[in-house]
């Protein structure tokens, strides 16, 4: 949970830069469905590289093992390397930027941990609600879905808007004075 937060965070932070920006147009051209552009344009720019060896390329020999490392979604296609939660942010905020709504997905898919959530993804979804998953990492198309183990969950990226304009318009309400609202 606290992994998804940051990469939540660091997501919601990078979607509208200038670099999101830049590598979505390259993805999708004039594409009326962004879903293939995206996934094709970082599945041929990134290459899978486990947390380990990202860590060595940054940091001196550790005593201890790398347990994570996350590479923000501005600066993946710079560094052309990382692992699916990687892969995954950077999706998530090309989605995003695509006018639609990304969320995460992990899942257990390593035998060896059933019971541990060991993969993520990104799943969009159209305004319609249409649910696409979008597995830039080891997906082998848009809409492909890794097999999991038993635990599967999906996390929301963004907050839905409505709770927060429902919130402003009994606000808006209650702060109109009474006798526009018909009181005396």
């Amino acid at each position: 949970a606290d992994a998804i937060g940051l990469m939540s965070r660091y997501v919601r932070e990078d979607w509208a830069s200038p670099e999101i920006r830049a590598d979505l147009m390259r993805a999708i051209g004039q594409a009326a469905d962004p879903i293939p552009g995206i996934f094709s344009y970082i599945k041929g720019r990134v290459r899978f590289v486990h947390d380990a060896q990202i860590a060595e390329a940054f940091l001196p020999p550790q005593r201890f093992p790398v347990v994570e490392v996350l590479i923000r979604p501005r600066d993946v296609a710079g560094l052309g390397v990382g692992d699916c939660d990687d892969f995954t942010m950077y999706a998530a905020a090309m989605v995003k930027a695509a006018g639609l709504q990304p969320a995460f997905v992990t899942i257990s898919a390593d035998p060896q941990q059933p019971r541990n959530f060991s993969h993520v993804y990104v799943v969009a979804y159209r305004p319609n609600g249409e649910r696409i998953p979008v597995d830039v990492s080891h997906g082998q198309y848009p809409g492909w879905e890794a097999p999991n183990l038993g635990r599967i969950r999906e996390w929301m990226i963004f907050p839905p808007v409505w709770p927060h304009l429902l919130a402003l318009g009994i606000v808006a309400v209650l702060a109109w004075p009474r006798s526009k609202r018909g009181e005396s």
